[in-house]
């Protein structure tokens, strides 16, 4: 063949492989290149992504694991939380940053059924409205000073029999307190039951001065009474300022009480920290039913972080 012919056939042939060197690529309408990946794609819509997961050779994308009650309660960083969730013995540990333990007593069964179930397979204390408490001796830290602002938070599942000998219709779920004279110190969680005629919540606060200052959320009056309840008091010193929070899992609505005006506040100087009982130099008003998740909070639990605290439980 000629040497001619050879470039002839050379140049007839380029044309072909130059169009088989761009197949799969495409070009815009100015001339841009656009890359294979790209091209036939609808704008602003990405290729498909290639399979993952087992058979594929690519890891799976873990799930997000759902937010735990007690991890939403450790973010907040409380001072002391018992999670009363002990099986045996007489010890409630402390989970929170203290690190104070408390002291089971009387008539207390552990390793009931919690208030986070399902969710979370909690367990919790059961106190008998006779004698059952949880102490704490008396520890400064446990009572914030004056001008300090704290909040309290558990869950109560009211219990006994209303209609039963020895009943008591005032109850404390926990309390911190010294009074003398009619003049309280420190602060009261209360609940009063059934076959009172205006059962609630109460969260009262002491002055050294005058009688307990309080605020209070209504409960029902019947077995919905019963029904575990997220509640929380917190206390702001600079607006002095008290108020109340319950949540029941039966509606899942959040009743708060009207913050109060003009509240002071000064701390217990001498007495233990129960839960499950009230009083001062002794306990009364033992509580009936079971307390869960106890958290002290010292600054205040941000009123934000109320609602989302529950929400974690479900």
């Amino acid at each position: 063949m000629s040497g001619s012919l050879i470039v002839l056939v050379v140049l007839a042939v380029l044309p072909v492989v130059l169009v088989l060197a761009f197949a799969g690529c495409g070009l815009n309408a100015v001339g841009t290149y656009v890359p294979p990946a790209q091209t036939g794609q609808p704008p602003g819509q990405q290729p498909a992504q290639p399979p993952s997961g087992p058979g594929t050779g690519t890891p799976a994308t873990p799930p997000t694991a759902p937010v735990q009650y007690h991890d939403a309660v450790l973010a907040d960083k409380p001072l002391v939380y018992w999670r009363l969730d002990e099986a045996s013995g007489t010890t409630a540990k402390d989970s929170g940053t203290a690190k104070i333990d408390g002291t089971y007593a009387g008539g207390v069964t552990l390793g009931q059924i919690g208030a986070l179930e399902p969710k979370d397979p909690d367990k919790v204390a059961a106190f008998d409205g006779k004698n059952g408490v949880m102490t704490v001796a008396y520890n400064m830290l446990l009572n914030p000073p004056a001008a300090a602002s704290f909040s309290l938070e558990c869950w109560i599942k009211p219990g006994g029999d209303p209609t039963g000998g020895g009943w008591q219709p005032t109850q404390f779920v926990a309390a911190s307190r010294d009074a003398a004279g009619g003049k309280n110190f420190g602060f009261e969680l209360v609940v009063i039951r059934d076959p009172d005629p205006n059962p609630r919540v109460l969260a009262r606060i002491g002055d050294g001065v005058n009688p307990f200052q309080e605020v209070s959320v209504a409960l029902p009056v019947g077995a919905e009474q019963t029904a575990w309840r997220h509640v929380v008091m917190s206390y702001i010193a600079t607006a002095k300022t008290l108020t109340l929070w319950v949540t029941s899992v039966t509606d899942l609505k959040t009743n708060m009480s009207a913050p109060s005006s003009g509240v002071a506040y000064q701390p217990n100087p001498v007495n233990p920290f129960r839960v499950a009982a009230g009083g001062g130099g002794s306990p009364t008003g033992f509580f009936a039913g079971s307390v869960d998740e106890f958290a002290l909070y010292n600054p205040a639990l941000p009123d934000s972080r109320v609602r989302p605290h529950f929400d974690a439980s479900r």
